[in-house]
């Protein structure tokens, strides 16, 4: 019995002694906060470590003491989880190395991830929980902006352990760990009112210029180009996170499945668009059936979000490969009139060429071969701006070749009237 006694004694002072060595490690993996880095915005994805514990429903208790689960470190500035629906936690520490309290704004992950818990941990194990994410209603967030945000306050020389929890439901996870100034964020988020400001003026006004152009003159290209440029600004409205800000702050089903809906619906009116201005069925009647059963797959795909629950994981990597698939059909239609015809749009090639630069340099961003910026961040949104700009000249020349023909047809009808008398 003493031999046991004894063991058990031993037992718990190696115990504590590993308990030390560990705390010691997370202590030499702190990320230090002083004088010459207040003022900037800080990556801390190198003290950072995270670890996948799959469909697993984890509390902040058993990530702390179960051994199973091994923390990797974070590779990169902007780590790229892909097309996921499982639980992800990572965890930090910070330390005020400064003589005066630090606020600073920690930002990670994307603005249409669904579950984003922070756990900060104090030095006398007080324990404080932040939420986030567009599966709870808006006035639960604990802080109230369209991004995901949260403050943090550090007194001096303190030192701070988080916990970040972040789940979605098979959207794209990327995760940068970048701290804010106050000042920071403000001049972040005036530079970025200023841009997106621009961006969805160009799309409503062309939205709306286009649709009268349709009503005016009973061509259904101004019809199918208004819709897309509706769709594919509602799309990236839902990706900053505006549509579950200002449209479903309550959260729910259409806020949850938005980007989907939209991306399906823009998918399908720029295939529309581009068959009937490119008039793809007179040259290439092959190509043109491909594009009709890409919209049979885009509607299959929407249907599945009302009959197939479940498959909502599987949807957004098959959106974005019809897209890919559609923008593939597109420049195959352009090569074919080119070389029947030796004749090309090219404020059309253009528009098609920038939104495929744009989504080139985001997905690039994602795989961090590209820095983390704002430019690089909404690769895509700029690409789609360009897009939109180019593909309105093109449709500008539409409408003076439709004057054109309507001037000539005038001129025959007139002809043949004088011809009559």
């Amino acid at each position: 019995m003493k031999k046991l006694f004894t063991f058990i004694n031993w037992f718990r002072i190696l115990s504590l002694l590993f308990g030390l060595f560990a705390t010691s490690q997370e202590l030499n993996a702190q990320f230090l906060l002083h004088e010459s880095n207040i003022e900037k915005s800080i990556s801390i994805h190198t003290k950072s470590e995270y670890v996948d514990v799959g469909q697993v429903d984890v509390s902040l208790e058993q990530i702390r003491t179960i051994k199973a689960f091994q923390f990797l470190p974070m590779k990169n500035q902007n780590m790229d989880f892909g097309f996921t629906n499982h639980n992800f936690w990572f965890r930090f520490a910070l330390k005020n190395d400064s003589n005066e309290e630090l606020n600073y704004f920690f930002e990670t992950a994307r603005p249409i991830t669904d579950v984003a818990e922070l756990f900060i941990i104090k030095p006398n194990n007080q324990i404080t929980k932040y939420i986030s994410g567009d599966a709870i209603p808006f006035n639960q967030r604990s802080f109230k902006v369209r991004k995901t945000i949260f403050k943090i306050n550090l007194a001096p020389h303190e030192q701070q352990q988080f916990y970040l929890h972040v789940k979605s439901d098979g959207e794209q996870l990327s995760m940068p760990m970048v701290l804010h100034s106050s000042e920071n964020i403000l001049e972040e988020s005036s530079f970025e009112q200023f841009i997106f400001g621009f961006f969805y003026g160009i799309l409503i006004i062309a939205a709306i210029l286009y649709l009268f152009f349709f009503f005016a003159m009973r061509d259904r290209t101004f019809f199918f180009y208004s819709m897309y440029v509706v769709f594919i600004g509602l799309l990236q409205f839902s990706i900053d996170g505006y549509f579950y800000k200002f449209v479903t702050p309550q959260s729910g089903w259409f806020s949850l499945h938005a980007v989907i809906i939209f991306a399906c619906f823009a998918n399908f009116f720029l295939g529309r668009y581009a068959q009937v201005y490119l008039k793809i069925k007179d040259y290439n009647p092959f190509i043109n059936k491909i594009f009709y059963i890409l919209y049979v797959l885009d509607l299959l795909l929407f249907l599945s979000l009302f009959f197939i629950p479940k498959a909502l994981h599987y949807t957004y990597p098959i959106a974005n490969g019809l897209g890919l698939i559609l923008l593939l059909l597109i420049i195959t239609s352009q090569l074919i009139i080119f070389i029947r015809t030796r004749k090309l749009d090219r404020f059309f090639a253009t528009g098609i060429f920038f939104l495929i630069t744009g989504f080139v340099v985001f997905i690039l961003k994602n795989f961090s071969v590209l820095p983390l910026t704002f430019w690089t961040e909404n690769g895509s949104k700029l690409g789609t701006g360009m897009e939109v700009v180019f593909l309105s000249l093109s449709m500008a020349n539409l409408i003076r070749n439709l004057k054109n023909e309507r001037e000539e047809l005038q001129t025959v009808a007139l002809q043949k009237s004088e011809e009559m008398n």
